[in-house]
């Protein structure tokens, strides 16, 4: 579903990816350690392999829904482990994710999925009708390697300086990126992150992709 909007120009696909590939970061941290923490809410405790049997099951869902390979798919969500793993469930599809502030009026909320081109809305009580998170669960997605150039994420800026703007983020661009901090940061699995920043933010999405490059825990808040 494609939310209206009034206002807003279109966001262009991606340019075409490349031989060069990344592998699922998630898969490969839940392969060597799969009873490691990843994410941590409250009390809860979501380690590396169930967190990877989660997002295999809500990418099925997503391809369930009608939802393939470079369709975008707008997240609407807080800081929490459904919200957290449907964005990786989008990257393991090959969908694009387009985290949605939660913070912005409902207008601006549809504005920024329309730009963005969704095909689908997920996450309740948002100003479009969505599919809840829970309701996620089709056959198993299989982790694969997926191209530099594929377009992995659409994320909004402030707007502080006028219409927030959807910028493209590819997966080699967000990969290099866990990869630069994990070395300057010297992170590594037994490191934790509290996750302050909301993950609709680059920043705290940021979060969720370094943590699972180094097998490190996140705590949400």
């Amino acid at each position: 579903m494609t939310p209206s909007s009034t206002s807003g120009s279109r966001i262009g696909p991606s340019s075409p990816g490349t031989t060069e590939v990344i592998p699922d970061r998630l898969a490969t941290a839940a392969f060597e350690a799969p009873e490691a923490p990843f994410l941590l809410s409250g009390r809860a405790v979501v380690t590396y392999g169930e967190a990877d049997d989660r997002v295999a099951r809500m990418a099925g869902g997503l391809a369930e829904a009608g939802i393939r390979a470079g369709d975008r798919v707008a997240v609407w969500g807080g800081n929490d482990v459904a919200t957290s793993l449907c964005l990786l469930a989008a990257l393991r599809l090959g969908a694009v994710a387009v985290p949605i502030n939660t913070r912005v009026r409902a207008e601006e909320a549809r504005r920024q999925a329309d730009a963005a081109g969704v095909a689908l809305w997920v996450g309740a009580g948002g100003p479009v009708p969505g599919i809840p998170m829970d309701d996620l669960d089709g056959p198993h997605v299989a982790a694969g390697e997926r191209p530099e150039r594929e377009e992995a994420l659409v994320v909004f800026t402030s707007g502080t300086t006028g219409s927030s703007k959807g910028v493209r983020l590819s997966r080699g661009a967000v990969d290099a990126s866990a990869r630069a901090s994990a070395e300057f940061l010297s992170h590594r699995r037994s490191d934790r992150w509290l996750a302050v920043l909301p993950v609709f933010h680059v920043g705290g999405i940021g979060v969720l992709l370094r943590s699972a490059l180094v097998g490190g825990s996140v705590r949400l808040v």
